[in-house]
């Protein structure tokens, strides 16, 4: 099982994140969408991709903290961000339309995703949040990919709280639509329609140049990311040793 399930709809990818219960990332699933968005960014009949959550209640909740293979924290850490690391980039990579159809809480991991969509959608119940500093974890990738788009002061403000942003709020900050959640997926499958109906050389062409700088502040984050997981390790190996 690999957690997500993909259907068509005419020349439209619906990807479904599907782990109950809240639909965390784990390698598997991460493997899944990474095939899943290369393959249909060749795959002429697939003109775009619209992702969203199964269920009404979870989008995404992030990366699976679960370590049901006991792995020590020096492997599972790099484990996790790969995996993550890996789907931001074939979201960055796909040239084609990609929409989120946000169902229900995007958290982590799962905003992230969704905010790196050429339209995000968000169903007027749903909320994004970026939770990680409550459970000791920084988030430069959230902190980066909050700051492109919506200016250091939000990306503070929600990275540091913890705050859950609500649909409307985001729509007011022009990260997202929201709709009524009973026309979410209607909403999203049309949007991407739209998008496909443009010059798709053209939208190709935009898109990359958009994700340039895009790309460049999401590729200093992981080195830093990185980089605090070896600091945090060396300090944990020595405290052990004390």
């Amino acid at each position: 099982m690999t957690g997500l399930r993909q259907t068509l709809d005419g020349s439209i990818l619906l990807l479904t994140l599907d782990r109950p219960r809240a639909n965390a990332i784990d390698t598997a699933l991460g493997a899944a969408f990474c095939g899943a968005l290369h393959a249909a960014a060749t795959d002429p009949a697939i003109h775009a991709v619209v992702l969203t959550g199964a269920g009404d209640r979870v989008f995404c909740a992030g990366a699976d903290l679960k370590n049901p293979e006991n792995l020590p924290a020096e492997i599972l850490g790099p484990q996790r961000a790969g995996t993550l690391n890996a789907m931001l980039e074939a979201i960055l990579d796909f040239p084609k339309p990609f929409v989120a159809a946000v169902n229900g809480a995007a958290a982590g991991a799962g905003a992230m995703l969704a905010l790196l969509a050429d339209r995000v959608l968000v169903a007027d119940t749903a909320r994004f949040s970026l939770p990680e500093i409550d459970v000791g974890m920084p988030t430069f990738l959230g902190l980066a990919i909050l700051t492109d788009l919506a200016g250091s002061a939000l990306a503070a403000d929600l990275v540091q709280s913890a705050r859950p942003m609500s649909a409307a709020e985001a729509a007011a900050r022009g990260l997202a639509t929201a709709v009524p959640a009973d026309t979410l997926q209607t909403a999203a499958l049309e949007a991407a329609r739209q998008l496909a109906g443009k010059s798709q050389p053209a939208f190709a062409a935009n898109k990359h140049w958009l994700q340039a700088p895009r790309r460049e502040a999401i590729h200093r984050a992981v080195a830093a990311s990185a980089a605090h997981r070896t600091i945090a390790a060396s300090a944990a190996h020595r405290a052990r040793g004390a």
